[in-house]
């Protein structure tokens, strides 16, 4: 596969493109307007023909490596390759796949990342903490030390990704939803949503409001995922945060034994991933959305989040290259996703133990 500089520049703009231009398959009859030669139109088929003419090529690649005999066992290509091998599974399926996994498995985990360093960059005092929780580890986590998000670190580092995550989420806004009522939906006694209409819940927005978050909302701070003390006792006035591989029935004895649909009890431990943070609703933390439909790869990325960031921490050092980058408006720009608007240029100097 051609994954020179060049070719990668190329996709990225195709792929920024999509993001873009998505309004346009919200439009009636947007099959028809796409072969229309107006400018948005012609940029979004032409993003798409990128993007899938790619997509068509790593699924030749990875057929490639099987029929050679070289490709790697237990791997992300070879199950691909099985769910292809399902009867009833069409081309248009598998693409469709290989879509998810590259843009939800890779292209958010490294801006979730890239983030976290800016956040590290621009808040040296948090770095400097960060540093001295992971230099009194005994032993760094690798991939062999526990699997899915499992994975132990310190809360404090734990602390500084959920705030990366609530100040920077790269899933800026919900999936759009369409009204199929044909009466209608009453969101509270004041706002209706009439049949057709299509919603979306902005995720940026909320996990940066400072009527959920308080007046420091657009402030750098880890400590509010850390459990509050009381001076008196010395005892945390804030219950231990449920983890995301816990069982529902746990979380729900957690709750006093209240139980409620077997959705939300299947779904209220992801949701609780990070409790909240000290804000005022429950549903104030959405890095992975929440429901039916959130991120099926949030055990994953929390992993590879949780890995990356603690490496980084204890080997590099990190200040922002340019002090404009303060500015937020000048440092990430808010699509479908949130994402660096020129890259996050910082000065990386290895540590000296």
């Amino acid at each position: 596969m051609d994954l020179s500089k060049e070719r990668c520049e190329y996709l990225h703009d195709a792929l920024k493109s999509l993001f873009e231009e998505r309004w346009v398959l919200f439009l009636p009859f947007s099959w028809y307007l796409l072969r229309l030669p107006f400018g948005p139109f012609q940029r979004r088929k032409r993003a798409g023909d990128v993007f899938n003419e790619f997509k068509c090529e790593i699924l030749r690649h990875i057929r490639s490596l099987r029929e050679a005999g070289t490709l790697p066992r237990n791997s992300l290509a070879e199950s691909i390759l099985a769910f292809s091998d399902l009867p009833g599974v069409t081309e248009k399926e598998v693409l469709g796949e290989i879509g998810v996994f590259f843009l939800a498995g890779m292209d958010t985990t490294a801006h979730t990342l890239a983030f976290a360093v800016y956040a590290l960059a621009a808040n040296r005092e948090v770095q400097k903490r960060a540093q001295e929780s992971v230099d009194k580890m005994h032993q760094l986590p690798s991939e062999e030390s526990g699997g899915g998000s499992g994975v132990i670190i310190p809360p404090y580092v734990e602390a500084v990704l959920k705030e990366s995550m609530r100040r920077y989420p790269t899933a800026s806004s919900g999936s759009f939803r369409r009204v199929n009522m044909k009466e209608g939906y009453n969101l509270t006694d004041d706002i209706h949503l009439p049949y057709g209409w299509w919603v979306e819940v902005n995720i940026y927005a909320i996990h940066n409001s400072t009527a959920v978050w308080g007046a420091d909302a657009t402030e750098f701070k880890p400590e509010r995922f850390l459990p509050q003390t009381s001076n008196e006792t010395g005892k945390s006035s804030v219950e231990k945060e449920q983890d995301p591989l816990d069982s529902s029935e746990s979380y729900e004895q957690s709750q006093g034994g209240k139980k409620d649909s077997s959705v939300i009890n299947r779904l209220s431990s992801q949701a609780a991933y990070a409790g909240m943070g000290h804000a005022s609703d429950e549903l104030a933390f959405l890095p992975f959305s929440f429901g039916m439909r959130n991120c099926i790869g949030m055990n994953l990325a929390l992993m590879e989040l949780k890995l990356g960031l603690v490496m980084l921490v204890s080997r590099f050092e990190f200040e922002l290259a340019d002090p404009e980058m303060l500015d937020d408006s000048k440092a990430i720009e808010t699509h479908f996703t949130t994402r660096p608007k020129n890259g996050l240029p910082v000065r990386v100097k290895r540590r000296e133990k």
